[in-house]
């Protein structure tokens, strides 16, 4: 059973992420405020979630941004269209 909590913009979700821990950040490369892979970054540059699971489930399929997503820290780049299964079997293995 997963508990889903939802961000409109990249700031949001970078709030959220600081404020309690979570098993794993999901995002959109193409936020709006503030990139999936900038959220990332940002993350990745705090004590406290930098070792947290990040996930990045987007329609953008250029090598560049999978290439910029996983140079940031992401530990997973799925494309969609993704299959809730297709996620759930990246996230077992992060």
């Amino acid at each position: 059973q997963w508990a889903v909590e939802e961000a409109q913009d990249g700031r949001i979700a970078l709030a959220l992420a600081l404020s309690k821990p979570f098993d794993v950040v999901i995002a959109e490369a193409i936020l709006p405020g503030m990139s999936g892979i900038e959220l990332c970054a940002a993350l990745r540059a705090d004590r406290a979630t930098g070792t947290q699971p990040f996930v990045i489930v987007t329609s953008d399929a250029r090598p560049a941004t999978r290439a910029r997503a996983l140079a940031c820290g992401v530990d997973r780049v799925l494309t969609k269209p993704c299959m809730p299964e297709q996620l759930r079997l990246s996230l077992i293995h992060i």
